[in-house]
């Protein structure tokens, strides 16, 4: 009885630890607390590790601090980071249970009236592959039973199949929250207005310049500016619901602001290297908008974002695409990991856990880094093959637990179009 009676006060007896949602991240040299009670991240030094590592798992009585341990134990007290309680939270990362799918891309055809000197799928209008009706009918029935909420047909250019298109939209309907139509714009009549607004389809854009001359550059079609802000009025007419999207690209200005139909953004979305993508659409001032440097971890966290990252993918856990040939794959833009084919199997059995939980601890260098969990990953942006290379354009060295010269890495990356 002794004996039990000593374990139950040992075991009772407050201990400093983090606070609920404070998370103690270590990389290399340096480490992270991750706040996600405040959306704050906190860099610390290797001193400032020791002293963590010391007081964590202690009865605060049983410290002996320096003046300067002192003062520092109480700004973290004062910041809510570390406190009292019964139970220990050491600040290690836990395993977060699996998120939902919610959007899978269908590539209904790689034909393209365009030839988009960027297009990230490769489509051009020599392009003839296309979805059957029956593999499509089967793609669907295999998303609906997984219950994803939103689909988006995409291509090549979905209008270039016509009334097909209509078919398979009309097979969609009802079962999913949102349905989606990716489109250049070009092609999109009176007719097609009215059908997507009389069955609630929304439509997604490019537009790439509010100078026609610029855009039509892009497309590589002279004539498209004006065919797309014309397919976009017919939207606005006819109510339908649609979203512009832009990407910044070297050689394109965007101009001027001189229409009411879109807004394009100065800011976002830097051209990546994927499918016709190419180094040679990058220049200095669009690396420097990229670039993984210190002001990247200035915003506030998005803790959301954050616990997925700790055991998964940001985008792979939560998107899929499946192409024209029924291959299942983690995005649009990543052809280099495939979960697997829907021809003979449903879906369910086709996805690979792998791919879901390729988070930042399996990427070279970056799993030795306490930004890890609240840094952006796009792995299709990426100039080789190595599926788990460091992005081209982070800064930060973990191994050596310093921001490295961001002029020196940008003109290293513009070295390699030479």
């Amino acid at each position: 009885m002794a004996n039990n009676r000593f374990v139950f006060a040992v075991f009772t007896k407050n201990m400093l630890c983090f606070c609920d949602n404070v998370y103690y991240v270590k990389g290399r040299v340096n480490a992270c607390l991750y706040d996600l009670n405040f959306k704050k991240l906190y860099h610390i030094s290797p001193t400032e590790i020791a002293f963590l590592d010391r007081i964590i798992g202690k009865c605060e009585n049983e410290l002996v601090l320096s003046s300067d341990e002192k003062e520092a134990f109480h700004q973290l007290q004062v910041l809510h980071l570390v406190h009292d309680a019964s139970e220990l939270n050491s600040g290690d990362i836990r395993s977060a249970s699996a998120p939902a799918i919610k959007q899978a891309w269908i590539e209904v055809t790689q034909t393209c009236n365009l030839f988009c000197c960027h297009c990230y799928e490769d489509s051009a209008p020599v392009r003839h592959e296309r979805m059957t009706m029956e593999d499509f009918h089967h793609c669907i029935d295999e998303l609906e039973k997984e219950r994803i909420p939103y689909i988006q047909f995409i291509g090549g250019e979905p209008l270039c199949l016509k009334s097909i298109l209509k078919e398979m939209i009309d097979y969609t309907l009802n079962k999913f929250s949102k349905i989606e139509v990716f489109t250049n714009g070009t092609l999109i009549s009176d007719e097609w207005a009215r059908y997507f607004a009389a069955n609630n389809i929304h439509v997604a854009l490019s537009v790439y310049s509010y100078i026609p001359e610029m855009h039509d550059a892009v497309t590589r079609k002279q004539g498209s500016f004006l065919k797309t802000t014309s397919g976009i009025q017919r939207l606005k007419d006819h109510n339908v619901k649609y979203r512009v999207a832009n990407v910044l690209m070297n050689g394109v200005e965007l101009g001027k602001k001189n229409t009411d139909l879109f807004r394009l953004s100065p800011n976002k979305d830097v051209i990546r290297m994927s499918g016709r993508g190419n180094i040679g659409l990058l220049n200095e001032k669009l690396i420097r908008k990229k670039l993984i440097d210190l002001r990247t971890f200035e915003a506030p966290l998005k803790p959301n974002l954050v616990r997925q990252s700790f055991s998964f993918h940001q985008c792979f856990s939560t998107h899929l695409y499946v192409d024209a040939n029924l291959n299942v794959y983690p995005c649009v833009m990543e052809r280099r990991l495939c979960h697997g084919s829907l021809k003979n199997k449903p879906l369910r059995e086709v996805l690979k856990q792998d791919i879901f939980t390729l988070n930042k601890d399996k990427v070279e260098e970056c799993m030795r880094c306490e930004f890890r969990y609240c840094c952006f990953d796009c792995r299709p942006n990426s100039f080789s093959d190595n599926v788990f290379a460091k992005p081209w354009y982070c800064t930060y060295s973990p191994d050596q637990g310093i921001w490295l010269s961001p002029d020196d890495l940008i003109n290293k990356i513009l070295d390699r179009r030479y």
